[in-house]
């Protein structure tokens, strides 16, 4: 009898659905793309937030970022003593790293007789591997910053020197020689920071007219991450910057921190896609590539220089935040 009463409806199913076959297509087709679309969505969705979640410690590492009270601007950017002082000061950082951004033109590389470029690179702090995770294919991180060792991508070092070794092999950038420490795996799709090549941080300031930048707390030119202590929260850390830049005669500027799984979405970063390793150079042009639209006005502190304490600034990031907010809702 149910048998019966299935094929007697599966039948009139049918007959209406040819009957109105046009209607019928269109609804079914819709209904189909809609759904596709969702399930994209949905796809989407969970790669965005799966951004820096591979780190070990990416619930508990953040970045320094400031506003300036009076301007109402931010920067994420930080003063260059910065590091040193608050790994001594604030108890709660269990540690901290940063790095410099390169300029706009890509940077001259001697190799051998060869000239090549590099685009994506920056001056990063001595326990720059330590504190993110990298898998090295070859050589390794520890000696990184101790002498005039750099490290490249697997991407970059098969560019350079093909399928031969790339570690122990000896460069020349600008007028310093540097020789390779290891190779790191390519970063992966979804990850911030997508360098290929990595300088010590030490070596930028060796020129005589940058050196004395390293004492300078107006210059928010460095971008510094930390990673909090377990019983540390965010808030109390903010404070303890406050703090901290008081006491060395900036008055105006309070920290925020963003975390490390936030940072992608770009939310009030300023110049979210210099930092990361996401910008190209086009003649003079200076383009973006940012995830978020970050509205039509960035001006990035090291363009401007490092020694007159400007902040940074985006206009309009209505936008971004109110992408992070529906992410947010149905993640």
């Amino acid at each position: 009898m149910i048998r019966l009463m299935q094929n007697h409806f599966l039948k009139n199913a049918w007959r209406n659905l040819w009957k109105h076959r046009t209607i019928g297509f269109v609804n079914i087709a819709g209904l189909a793309i809609g759904m596709a679309a969702a399930f994209m969505v949905l796809l989407w969705v969970q790669n965005e937030f799966t951004f820096d979640g591979f780190q070990p410690d990416a619930n508990r590492e953040y970045l320094v970022t400031w506003m300036d009270k009076t301007q109402k601007i931010f920067a994420d950017g930080s003063p260059i003593p910065l590091t040193r002082e608050a790994m001594q000061r604030i108890p709660g950082i269990e540690g901290i790293t940063s790095y410099y951004p390169h300029g706009l033109a890509p940077e001259i590389i001697h190799i051998d007789a060869e000239i090549r470029t590099a685009k994506n690179f920056i001056f990063a702090d001595s326990n720059w591997f330590q504190f993110f995770q990298y898998d090295f294919l070859a050589g390794s991180g520890r000696d990184f910053g101790r002498r005039n060792g750099i490290i490249l991508t697997a991407r970059l070092a098969e560019r350079y020197f093909g399928a031969g070794t790339a570690v122990g092999r000896a460069v020349r950038i600008d007028s310093t020689d540097y020789y390779i420490l290891g190779v790191i795996k390519d970063n992966p799709a979804n990850s911030s920071f997508q360098f290929d090549l990595f300088l010590p941080l030490h070596n930028y300031f060796l020129d005589p007219t940058l050196a004395k930048t390293q004492t300078n707390w107006k210059g928010f030119a460095t971008k510094a991450f930390i990673r909090l202590r377990p019983d540390m929260t965010p808030e109390k850390c903010a404070n303890q910057f406050d703090e901290l830049m008081k006491s060395n005669g900036q008055h105006d500027a309070n920290a925020r921190l963003v975390s490390l799984k936030e940072m992608h979405f770009g939310v009030g970063l300023p110049s979210a896609g210099d930092c990361h390793g996401q910008r190209t150079y086009q003649g003079n042009q200076h383009e973006k590539n940012l995830r978020c639209p970050p509205g039509p006005a960035i001006r990035a502190i090291y363009g401007r220089g490092i020694d007159d304490g400007s902040l940074v600034t985006a206009i309009d990031d209505t936008y971004c935040l109110a992408g992070l907010t529906f992410l947010r809702s149905i993640g």
